[in-house]
């Protein structure tokens, strides 16, 4: 009789499993969130912008003499620019005499900050280098932070393999990449309270197809902070040697955010 009863004892403990097993709720999957930049419409980012020097003695320190105060004002977000999404957009006006207004296009996306056309303000803001390749360089979206990257990491911020510039009339084939290293997180002062910015250096080469050993490298620091977004950027004065066209400096520039609100 034992032996008869073991196997409907067994079946009754595998539906009484079964049963039981059905009424066990799947675990929760919680939404992978990333750190990002808040940006409200009409909100007014100020910043503090000063030429860095050429001069032998004292070349790439910054010119307090004069200070262009930039106000930044977002007129619009969750747009699409470019074929990117999910973008900001800025409208800077300048004290600085003459100088009109210009744009900003921020873009985010999984922790990452893509800044328009970034990088290039020492090439493009260069007079004698425009007068040499015949207007500024476009180079697209530029990934100018990670905002959870850690100090060590390496990423490439453009590599637009498709640019065409002017030496003259003629248009000239040209190369534009941007490599990105994360320094340590730095501290810094925004209307009195500090906040933790990341920091990266970038190496801007900018490469034309007739001047293949002579390529216009620059470099930039970028401090960009999850709660109040860039907080200081520097772009650092360089050399240029474009052979029988232009050798010399290129001017860099430094802005500072002193408030928003």
């Amino acid at each position: 009789m034992k032996r008869s009863n073991l196997p409907v004892f067994s079946i009754f403990l595998l539906v009484f499993a079964a049963g039981c097993s059905s009424n066990v709720a799947p675990p929760a999957v919680t939404p992978t969130t990333y750190p990002h930049v808040t940006y409200s419409d009409s909100t007014k980012y100020t910043y503090h912008s000063n030429a860095r020097d050429t001069s032998s003695g004292n070349f790439d320190q910054p010119i307090y003499s004069s200070t262009d105060t930039i106000t930044s004002t977002v007129v619009a977000t969750n747009q699409t620019y470019m074929s990117m999404s999910n973008v900001t957009i800025l409208v800077n006006h300048h004290s600085k005499a003459n100088t009109p207004n210009d744009t900003t296009y921020i873009a985010q996306d999984s922790g990452n900050f893509w800044h328009y056309n970034y990088g290039l303000e020492a090439v493009n803001n260069n007079a004698n280098i425009i007068k040499v390749i015949g207007s500024p360089v476009e180079v697209g979206w530029v990934l100018q932070a990670k905002l959870s990257a850690v100090a060590g990491d390496t990423w490439t911020a453009v590599n637009n393999q498709n640019l065409s510039i002017k030496i003259g009339s003629t248009p000239i084939a040209a190369t534009a990449v941007i490599k990105a290293v994360e320094r340590s997180d730095t501290s810094i002062s925004v209307q009195g309270s500090l906040v933790t910015a990341k920091h990266a250096t970038d190496t801007v080469t900018l490469t034309a197809s007739i001047f293949p050993n002579n390529p216009i490298v620059t470099t930039v620091d970028t401090y960009v902070a999850a709660s109040v977004g860039v907080t200081l950027n520097i772009v650092h004065s360089a050399q240029v040697n474009l052979p029988q066209l232009y050798n010399g400096p290129v001017e860099g520039s430094q802005s500072l955010l002193v408030g928003h609100s």
